[in-house]
């Protein structure tokens, strides 16, 4: 699995409480690794699709500028960095053993490129103390990680902050940007995991601001970006992106 730091222990936080984690800052160190190998990349009959388009494994070493804000993928190509670590996790409410791999309710491998300096994550709270755990750094990562991986590296520097909502429950992750609330799922097939988001950002609208189903519905198809968030890591992932500048007054996942 991966190597992650935690579990840490959060002070006050309690089996059906929310745990907000703000991202404070984030810096990669200068090298990163990309690779893929046969049966593991999403073109490799994984989507569908002829086993194997991938022949053989392969690896390629990244030079990460982080003073420039650049990933040197190739001669001539330089790749933005946008830090953000691939694993947000609460303990599972689980008394088996849950691969780090595998994304789920209580946050893990959601390898979702919005969780950069500026977001709050929020995970449902299982067990006492939420025993919180992060790892997978990636310095920048396209919607979907086809491959298996993004430019994979260590962090020089990971800051983060924590406050727990109490009375809060949530059912699985949401994220908070400056410009959006953000509805995370995870399923089977990324229909499955598009309805679940989609379920979720439609509740949201009706309980937060008073929408019928259908106003939430119609709202959800003019104004909501379904995202796919990754294709490779068992449950397949999509994040919805609620713009909240449609709103008059910005909402916000916080407790006001």
């Amino acid at each position: 699995g991966h190597a992650l730091s935690g579990p840490i222990y959060i002070e006050g936080a309690m089996p059906g409480d929310t745990l907000a984690v703000t991202v404070r800052e984030i810096t990669p160190t200068t090298w990163g690794i990309n690779a893929h190998r046969p049966g593991k990349a999403a073109i490799s009959g994984l989507l569908g699709g002829e086993p194997d388009d991938v022949a053989a494994p392969w690896k390629t070493e990244i030079t990460i500028r982080p003073e420039q804000g650049i990933a040197e993928y190739a001669p001539g190509i330089a790749v933005p960095l946008d830090p953000f670590m691939g694993i947000y996790a609460t303990c599972p409410d689980s008394e088996e053993r849950v691969p780090t791999a595998f994304p789920g309710a209580f946050g893990g491998n959601m390898d979702c490129k919005e969780m950069r300096v500026g977001t709050t994550i929020y995970l449902p709270v299982f067990v006492s103390g939420a025993l919180f755990s992060t790892g997978d750094g990636h310095a920048a990562q396209g919607d979907g990680e086809v491959s298996g991986t993004a430019i994979e590296a260590g962090m020089d520097r990971l800051e983060l902050s924590f406050a727990v909502q109490k009375g809060i429950t949530i059912a699985r992750p949401r994220a908070e940007s400056a410009a959006h609330l953000i509805f995370l799922a995870f399923a089977d097939d990324l229909d499955g995991a598009c309805v679940e988001a989609l379920r979720d950002v439609m509740h949201y609208l009706c309980d937060a601001h008073g929408m019928t189903w259908s106003e939430a519905y119609g709202l959800a198809s003019i104004a909501v970006d379904f995202r796919i968030t990754q294709v490779v890591d068992g449950p397949r992932g999509v994040h919805a992106m609620l713009p909240k500048c449609l709103f008059a007054t910005p909402p916000t996942f916080a407790v006001r």
